[in-house]
């Protein structure tokens, strides 16, 4: 019977740690009032913000770090570095960056505007269309980024062209969609965010857009 009573005692202390545990765990999770803003204004507000694949991802003592491989620099590094290194935290607000991954860097915690992208994550990176345009191939043709600039045409409407075509380019699209700042332009629904610049990928001048934006909760 005592023995009985002692394994009870004992299931009993054991139960209740266990509440304990859980309880704390759930008073430290992260909580936050999700940003709805559109991300270009979420963005700019960011003093560091780039696109990059995380290479290595190592834990020391309190924190993570994180290495990226810069892809596309946004803001906040100078032109032509690699690489950046990202201390991150242990609390359940800080996101957890791992090796292969390919992000939108703006933050290392929620709720920032950083995004997952891939097709696991909650955004992804596509290039935008000009077909409609109709440019040569050859006007479009890079190497690197310096290779490509942007034009403006129509509403709301740019590409991008190798810097050697780059007039007969805008005269081609303005005579087809119009000079944008002649035209008297209404407000459209939000569109996907387009990142600034102009981008060499897969050897073609390209517009790099963010679409499938879904806010850290």
């Amino acid at each position: 019977m005592k023995q009985l009573c002692f394994q009870s005692r004992v299931c009993m202390s054991f139960f209740v740690f266990v509440i304990s545990l859980l309880a704390c765990t759930s008073s430290q999770a992260c909580r936050f009032v999700p940003d709805e803003r559109p991300l270009s204004i979420r963005i700019q507000e960011q003093p560091l913000v780039f696109i990059g694949t995380v290479v290595q991802s190592a834990y020391r003592g309190s924190s993570d770090t994180a290495r990226f491989r810069i892809e596309h620099v946004i803001k906040g590094l100078p032109d032509g570095q690699q690489t950046f290194e990202v201390k991150i935290g242990k609390s359940s607000c800080d996101l957890g960056f791992e090796t292969g991954q390919r992000w939108l860097f703006a933050g290392s915690s929620m709720p920032s505007p950083s995004q997952l992208l891939s097709s696991e994550g909650n955004a992804s990176l596509v290039s935008v269309s000009d077909a409609k345009l109709g440019l040569p191939q050859g006007w479009k043709d890079c190497k690197t980024h310096r290779d490509c600039a942007r034009i403006s045409y129509g509403c709301q409407q740019v590409a991008a062209v190798n810097q050697l075509h780059l007039q007969q380019s805008q005269k081609k699209a303005w005579a087809i969609f119009g000079d944008p700042s002649t035209l008297e332009c209404a407000l459209t629904e939000p569109r996907p965010y387009i990142l600034p610049g102009a981008y060499c990928e897969q050897n073609s001048c390209s517009i790099l857009s963010i679409l499938s934006i879904q806010p850290h909760r």
